[in-house]
This record gives C-alpha cells, sequence and structure tokens, in this order.
C-alpha cells in the first residue's frame, strides 16, 4: 500500500472533484459535441476543401462524449438509478416529481441528482446515435448536402 504526501492527495482529490462536476455536466458535454462537429464541418469544408474525414471523425467524439453523458450515474452515485419505492403518503414513487410536488416539499439533492443522471441518460443515447451516423455516413451526407 502508498501513503501520498498530504498535499498530493488534496490536490488529487481536488482533480477529482472537479472532473466529476466537468464530466457529470450533460450542458457542457452537448456543447462540446456541438463544437466537435462544427469544427469537423469547418476543417473538412474551408480548410480541406471538401475533404470529409475531418467531420466524419470528430462523429467518433461526439460519441465518445455520449458514452461520458451515459455513465453519468456512475460518475455522480453509483446506483442513483436502482428502482424507487412507491410512498404512501401521495402513491406516487420517491423519484416522481408528483410525490414531491403532493408534500409540497423541495426535493432533496440526491432526488434531483437522480432526475438529472436520467437526463443524461437519454442524452448520452441521443449522442451515441448522432455520433455514430455521422461517423459512418458522415461523407455521403456531406457531399448530399454541401458539396452539390
Amino acid at each position: 500500500m502508498t501513503i501520498m504526501p498530504g498535499f498530493v492527495k488534496e490536490s488529487y482529490l481536488k482533480l477529482a472533484n472537479g472532473l466529476n462536476g466537468f464530466l457529470a455536466n450533460v450542458d457542457v458535454l452537448l456543447l462540446l459535441a456541438a463544437c466537435s462537429l462544427a469544427l469537423g464541418f469547418l476543417l473538412s469544408y474551408y480548410k480541406f476543401q471538401n475533404d470529409t474525414t475531418w467531420f466524419t471523425r470528430c462523429g467518433a467524439v461526439v460519441i465518445f462524449l455520449g458514452l461520458i453523458a451515459a455513465a453519468r450515474p456512475h460518475i455522480i452515485m453509483p446506483g442513483s438509478l436502482k428502482p424507487s419505492v412507491i410512498m404512501a403518503d401521495t402513491g406516487f414513487e420517491l423519484t416522481d416529481k408528483r410525490h414531491w410536488e403532493a408534500l409540497g416539499q423541495a426535493p432533496p439533492p440526491p432526488i434531483v441528482e437522480h432526475w438529472r443522471s436520467v437526463h443524461a441518460v437519454y442524452w448520452g443515447l441521443a449522442l451515441n446515435l448522432i455520433g455514430t451516423i455521422v461517423w459512418a455516413f458522415g461523407d455521403k451526407l456531406f457531399a448530399i448536402f454541401v458539396c452539390r
């Protein structure tokens, strides 16, 4: 077992917490995916005179970002997407927004993170679909819509 000096351990924990926050922010991942596709398009169209390889390669970057988004529940709170329990007082699941509205209470942070994780998984799958299409057929899409 290796023992880290205190300052190294603190630096490592700060970096890990910062990366977790960054990687768990779906809006940032969507922005990075859009920037990646735009950069690939601009490189293919302006820099390399309709050479579509840069556009299609950016599809792989979008897939990578989609996988990170889909993995958000594990990054933030492992096990956060486990089935919920029906609450007797409202008849809704603990993770259902209607439960908290019926109680007239603000949901606790773990419930809010659960909702964000569900949202992230859907966006992650959408990014994977878009990235796969661009990676596989980006040259054909580029030829159809740009190089007429």
